[in-house]
């Protein structure tokens, strides 16, 4: 929401004030998402920097998805889902090998970890983050909320992708 009345004041011209007391205005930091200190205005410039290196990953993960989808399933015409399929694969591969990579050597450093990590592999797949949480919690040996995340995922998407087709259906149906 600050964002875009940021947006929004920008278009009309104008600039956000600090507020006097008893002026009326809303406080500066409601109409400017910088902040008023330099403490806020660094803090808002480093999300926004997080923002746009995720963004960056996630425009080619979800083009990579596309491309690489399209190309799969021009290989082996079937009813068995390929492309979707060597897309879940490989990008929960990418999230292993990476994970992996950052622990050994790149410590603490997240731009790169915002780009391949949370962008490219969230956009190319979310199954790669859901294979991760359940790699995750066999080495944590929770071996009971392995089974519960794996096997409620997977059903109550399902159900969840029904229902939403269902709603879906109907409303295509409204003149």
């Amino acid at each position: 929401y600050a964002g875009i009345t940021r947006i929004r004041w920008i278009a009309v011209g104008r600039r956000a004030r600090p507020s006097q007391p008893g002026s009326g205005r809303a406080p500066v930091h409601s109409l400017w998402p910088f902040g008023t200190t330099a403490t806020d205005r660094l803090g808002s410039i480093i999300a926004n920097v997080r923002t746009l290196l995720i963004s960056i990953g996630a425009v080619a993960g979800a083009n990579a998805r596309y491309w690489v989808g399209i190309w799969v399933a021009s290989l082996t015409p079937s009813v068995f889902p390929w492309g979707t399929f060597a897309i879940n694969v490989s990008g929960s591969a990418l999230l292993g090998a990476f994970v992996a990579f950052e622990a050994a050597r790149l410590g603490s450093w997240s731009a790169p970890r915002l780009i391949i990590a949370v962008g490219f592999c969230g956009a190319f797949t979310t199954f790669s983050t859901f294979s991760f949480d359940l790699f995750s919690l066999l080495q944590q040996r929770s071996f009971f909320y392995f089974s519960l995340y794996a096997v409620a995922s997977v059903l109550i998407g399902l159900l969840a992708l029904a229902g939403g087709y269902q709603i879906g259906s109907l409303m295509a149906r409204i003149p």
